[in-house]
């Protein structure tokens, strides 16, 4: 998580006040993360191996956002992940220890409108800078 958050503010997706919010319930599902951007949600599906699974989810996620992405570590992207990601109009970040870089755009979504799950995302009050604080603590943590 604290890779793409990291990247998210240096692509410029996000600033620290951005409305975000991890763990989204959706129907029988979650939504990884999600960011309220001037421009609409943002979700991102974040996995390290099992990139098909993620790129089905993020498919499916096209439906409640403007952008839907994986977030996959850079060891298990291949040439079929790129091909996978630009028939399904899914994005794909490369995630590394420190940031995340995007390799695919995403395309359209499925459908305009307001999402049910941007008004999960206001309703929980969170913004980028209280997951930054989590997910750097678990970092930490981790390498502890």
């Amino acid at each position: 998580m604290l890779p793409v958050l990291r990247a998210a503010l240096r692509i410029g997706w996000a600033s620290q006040m951005t409305p975000a919010s991890a763990e989204i319930r959706w129907h029988q599902k979650r939504v990884d993360l999600g960011l309220v951007a001037p421009d609409g949600l943002l979700v991102v599906e974040l996995k390290v191996k099992d990139w098909r699974r993620a790129m089905e989810q993020a498919f499916v996620n096209r439906w409640i956002s403007r952008e839907s992405w994986v977030a996959l570590w850079h060891e298990s992207i291949t040439s079929a992940t790129y091909e996978a990601a630009r028939e399904m109009g899914v994005g794909v970040l490369i995630v590394t220890r420190s940031t995340a870089y995007p390799l695919v755009a995403p395309g359209p979504p499925a459908r305009e409108g307001v999402s049910t799950i941007q008004d999960q995302i206001f309703t929980r009050g969170t913004r980028v800078r209280d997951l930054l604080g989590h997910a750097l603590g678990t970092h930490r943590a981790a390498f502890a």
